[in-house]
């Protein structure tokens, strides 16, 4: 047992977990949400549902197959505004509730310098006809969410998961700064009776009525920052190359509140426990670009394109705190203690993201319009973890378990009418994973949106308004129980619905 001062009205514990329990906190989710995307872009792009990777002569086409990039015919400079409001659905044990997120990004933003090849005064219309350059930024990643959840837990507690982390070593053999120690000096738990190296909750008791409320805010995104090549051959032959430096930020906030409901009120223990975790990412990674379009009938154009792997180099700050709250007379201490801090900590990785691949087509109906449709093939079983100090060996092969291989599809099409475009577009980005593995939610966990937008072609300038109507899924399960015994920890199930609208503003140059 602890000394006899082990019980306190109050006590707040918190540091970061150091290296080693640092490990624990990286996983396979983290490879798969740096290596999954929606897309974003222009809101022309947008409008026809991301569909634009031949379609040539817009800033997002460079970001998806660069050999676009050749079909300039003029320069430009274009910016993109979005406003983005993200609801979600939540179902804990038997409650739903809901919550939501607004958030105000620029997306994509594009300076694009066309440079025409000219013979006796006239342009080439054979051979290596122009080259256009282009640099940019486009927000690929976006990661704001927001979760509420709540009900009346009578199987568990997060205690109980601290009890289980601390089974089998005696307190001195703590790790300094680990999550079970944390759990120790807040007086979240305590030894068994008779035992040095066996806890249970300060719960006291195996039955639990507690009422459980928490929130998980997610917020940040990767930002490519890009410069691209193109080349145009006889208007039949585009191919292109560019360069990407990509910046993640990802920062997770987890605030969970369990009160004890009393199914006994003369029993004087923990009356209320407060943990809070954060965990910030941040890094960069470097990859490349290539693609191709064939253009066989002035109706028809064909092309491919390959992102290369990406490396990022992330840094994790990560800090927890657990602040307790006893009942009175549960201690005949008529103070608390001053706080146990110490500072966050930092844990450097790896993330290796999938090699990826797309296919496209565009038909146009001379100056009526055009269809378009994407394909995009990404094998998340080739996602990585990596780090210095530890091998990833388990999470590693959780990946190649629990993923697969999937075909991102985007189609859309445009009608021209004068100086008026008008357009709709449908993406579907697949359930990441595998068949045979047995998930706590019976929806699709990919993500689908309707989009529509709106253009306006001028000489110099053009305006493009656009919708996007999504949806998706996910599940998060708060804290886990491998021993059990008769205990159950309850997972959180999201249904989000995304509602983006987007406006972009361009000039031609020349």
């Amino acid at each position: 047992m602890k000394c006899s001062l082990k019980y306190k009205y109050r006590l707040l514990a918190q540091m970061a977990l150091w290296s080693a329990a640092a490990l624990q906190a990286q996983n396979e989710s983290d490879a798969i949400r740096y290596s999954s995307g929606y897309y974003f872009g222009t809101a022309r792009s947008m409008g026809v549902g991301g569909a634009v990777s031949t379609l040539g002569a817009d800033a997002s086409s460079i970001t998806l197959n660069p050999a676009a990039l050749a079909q300039y015919r003029s320069s430009e400079f274009s910016g993109t505004l979005s406003f983005q409001n993200v609801s979600n659905k939540a179902e804990y044990i038997n409650t739903i509730t809901r919550d939501s997120r607004f958030n105000m990004n620029f997306p994509n933003m594009s300076l694009v310098t066309a440079n025409q090849r000219y013979k006796n005064g006239k342009p080439l219309q054979e051979g290596w006809t122009n080259f256009t350059l282009a640099f940019g930024v486009n927000r690929s990643h976006d990661f704001q969410t927001r979760t509420f959840f709540r009900d009346t837990n009578r199987s568990s507690s997060i205690t109980d998961y601290f009890a289980e982390l601390a089974k089998g070593s005696t307190v001195a053999d703590f790790p300094s700064g680990s999550l079970q120690s944390i759990a120790w000096n807040a007086y979240a738990i305590d030894q068994l009776s008779g035992t040095n190296d066996r806890y249970e909750s300060a719960f006291k008791g195996s039955a639990r009525y507690l009422k459980q409320e928490g929130i998980m805010d997610t917020r940040g995104s990767i930002i490519d920052w890009h410069g691209s090549f193109g080349a145009n051959y006889s208007n039949k032959l585009y191919l292109g190359i560019g360069l990407v430096y990509s910046h993640l930020r990802f920062i997770e906030d987890l605030s969970l509140t369990e009160t004890d409901l009393k199914l006994d009120p003369t029993i004087k223990d923990l009356k209320q426990l407060e943990v809070v975790n954060n965990n910030t990412d941040r890094g960069g990674a470097v990859g490349a670009r290539i693609g191709m379009i064939v253009r066989p009938t002035d109706q028809l154009r064909i092309g491919i394109g390959i992102q290369t792997p990406r490396s990022f180099q992330i840094n994790r700050t990560y800090t927890y705190q657990v602040q307790t709250y006893f009942d009175p007379g549960a201690s005949t201490v008529t103070s608390p203690e001053p706080a146990f801090t110490d500072p966050a900590n930092t844990y450097d990785y790896k993330v290796i993201t999938p090699f990826k691949a797309n296919a496209g087509a565009t038909l146009l109906f001379g100056k009526a319009g055009f269809i378009a449709a994407d394909a995009e093939f990404v094998d998340y079983t080739t996602a990585k973890l990596k780090a210095r100090d530890y091998g990833f060996l388990s999470e590693n092969a959780n990946i190649r378990l629990y993923y697969r291989q999937v075909l991102n599809v985007r189609v859309g099409g445009e009608l021209v009418v004068d100086m008026y475009r008008f357009r709709l577009g449908y993406m579907n980005n697949p359930n990441p994973f595998a068949n045979n593995v047995n998930i706590p939610y019976s929806r699709n966990l990919g993500f689908s949106a309707v989009t529509g937008g709106f253009g306006i072609r001028e000489a110099k300038y053009f305006l493009d308004l656009a919708f996007m109507m999504g949806k998706r899924a996910d599940f998060y399960t708060p804290y886990f129980l491998q021993d059990g015994n008769g205990k159950k920890a309850y997972t959180v199930t999201n249904n989000y619905r995304n509602w983006n609208f987007l406006v972009t503003l361009g000039f031609r140059l020349e």
